[in-house]
């Protein structure tokens, strides 16, 4: 379904504290993520009376988030939306999901990024993850300290497959369709 709504670029910059052990990664502070998305909503609500919807496709993202949604005196008309918590998503997971824990670049991330683009996965690099997670960020370094995660993943990605990431683009797409919908009260 197509709805009315203008579309904001994409928030590049962001609290990922899990990851900055590993080349590449970065993050900035919570406190900063939280400021940023907080002036981000307001410069956009003082000029309309539209409902704001956060689409977010993390999951260290969400506490943060809500924080600055809390913050905002525009708060009564910001919704947070995650995608990886809609019921059609979580039915399909519950469905097809073969991996005992995930969390990232797991069987159900890399199988959406094999569907989006499959010449983009290196499946022969693929391989299981994390298996017992504990709070906190992961550990590239130390093997004899929690989360120790040498490739990065929390799961199992050599369990992904282009058709299970139909299935799960499908389902957050269904649950986008619902949420928006109730929110704008488009039928």
């Amino acid at each position: 379904m197509r709805f009315p709504l203008l579309v904001w670029p994409v928030i590049s910059f962001g609290y990922y504290q899990s990851f900055v052990d590993y080349p590449g990664s970065w993050s900035i502070s919570e406190k900063t993520f939280i400021q940023c998305v907080l002036d981000i909503i307001e410069s956009i609500a003082k000029h309309n009376d539209n409902q704001l919807i956060l689409l977010n496709t993390g999951i260290r993202t969400i506490r943060p988030l809500e924080a600055a949604i809390t913050q905002s005196p525009y708060q009564h008309r910001t919704t947070l939306i995650n995608v990886y918590s809609g019921k059609h998503f979580t039915a399909v997971v519950e469905d097809i999901e073969e991996q005992i824990q995930g969390g990232h670049a797991d069987e159900i991330e890399t199988s959406i990024m094999l569907a989006i683009d499959k010449s983009l996965v290196d499946m022969k690099s693929a391989k299981p993850g994390l298996k017992d997670i504990k709070k906190g960020p992961l550990n590239l370094f130390d093997p004899k300290e929690h989360n120790y995660c040498p490739t990065g993943a929390m799961g199992n990605p050599t369990l992904a497959s282009v058709e299970k990431g139909e299935k799960f683009l499908n389902a957050i797409l269904a649950d986008l369709n619902d949420r928006i919908s109730s929110i704008i009260n488009v039928k």
